[in-house]
């Protein structure tokens, strides 16, 4: 079987991390993939994984030159499924698809990723895609903003992620880390404000900010100005977020509202002790154990503070015994190789009418 991804979107996000673990975990059950992508990071790190990928320019919607050429790419390929993200993937890719034959499916990772406005429904009309939507929550809140969708195959399936094999350890200092970009709805100032209340407690920590984003100049500012210099560093972007994880004990999701969290799942799955909101889709993944760690939506930094004060006062084989537990419900919960078990049956399934809202795969 041949598998197209495409996604036009210029910035790094879960959805392309996702993109090339699935390929990867369809290589493993003798499936190809390959992918077209605007952001060269993204073509650039496919690459490193073997996997086929192009870099293209997908200029103005419904760009002809670009349908004309994808479509002839899809059929000389024999390509039998086209994976999309955002509406400028359908314009293109989608359209080529439907020229070609080829089942439409359309990622949603967001309740508001497609707005209800004519022409999307006149799009969406003539390619009929399938919808897969990356929580329960993001389901519920696409069908809600855009009815018509309800006329189509759509189901929550969560994304999957590679489960780390490394030999978990404690530091001795316990490391704080946080992946999110660094825009104001990720909440990064909570998080700052946390780590004052806990260095005028004079507790020892560190805290590692990786990610990019229009709030960096802004956040690196604050931290001198909270005197946080010897206790924050900030990556960037870096290519390999799992060789960060690796070496934290601890992760701070802080968005106001995530409609899941790719970022949550890596956290989870090399075995770090999460804290984030109980809003959006972090709930449907969060582990039991932890739950007094899903703080309300409206928190600030005294409520992640109260929470890494007790860990930073619990024993190492006590996180360490935590760590291990997370690790164990990533692997039964959202592991890469389950999760695209599911979503390859979803995808080879047979299309269906308004009653399959009720599918859900996660």
């Amino acid at each position: 079987m041949n598998i197209a991804f495409v996604n036009s979107t210029r910035k790094w996000g879960g959805v392309k991390t996702w993109c090339i673990d699935t390929a990867i975990a369809f290589k493993e059950l003798n499936i190809n993939s390959v992918i077209f992508g605007k952001d060269k990071r993204f073509i650039d790190r496919a690459t490193q994984k073997k996997i086929e990928s192009y870099q293209i320019q997908f200029g103005v919607d419904y760009n002809p030159i670009l349908i004309y050429n994808l479509y002839l790419f899809f059929k000389k390929r024999k390509i039998q499924r086209v994976i999309a993200n955002v509406g400028k993937d359908i314009k293109s890719a989608g359209i080529a698809a439907k020229i070609a034959g080829i089942p439409l499916i359309v990622h949603v990772g967001s309740p508001g990723d497609i707005q209800n406005k004519i022409e999307n429904e006149i799009l969406h009309y003539v390619t009929k895609p399938s919808f897969f939507c990356c929580s329960e929550y993001t389901k519920k809140g696409f069908l809600k903003n855009v009815p018509y969708a309800k006329k189509f195959k759509t189901v929550a399936i969560h994304p999957g992620t590679k489960i780390s094999k490394h030999v978990i350890q404690a530091n001795k200092t316990l490391k704080i880390i946080t992946t999110s970009q660094l825009n104001k709805d990720k909440r990064h100032i909570d998080v700052l404000e946390a780590c004052k209340i806990l260095a005028d407690k004079k507790l020892d920590f560190s805290l590692t900010i990786v990610g990019e984003g229009a709030l960096s100049a802004e956040l690196k500012l604050i931290v001198h100005k909270l005197g946080l210099m010897g206790r924050v560093v900030f990556t960037g972007y870096v290519d390999d977020v799992a060789k960060q994880l690796s070496t934290a004990d601890i992760f701070i999701l802080p968005s106001q509202c995530e409609p899941l969290g790719i970022a949550l799942e890596e956290a989870m799955a090399n075995g770090l002790i999460p804290i984030a909101r109980n809003a959006g889709g972090a709930p449907e993944i969060w582990p039991e154990f932890l739950s007094s760690h899903l703080i309300p939506p409206q928190s600030r930094g005294a409520e992640f503070a109260n929470i890494l004060t007790t860990l930073l006062h619990m024993p190492g084989e006590e996180i360490l015994e935590l760590k291990n537990r997370v690790r164990t419900h990533a692997a039964e919960t959202f592991s890469i190789e389950l999760q695209t078990k599911k979503f390859l049956e979803f995808i080879l399934s047979p299309k269906q009418d308004a009653s399959s809202q009720n599918n859900t795969g996660v």
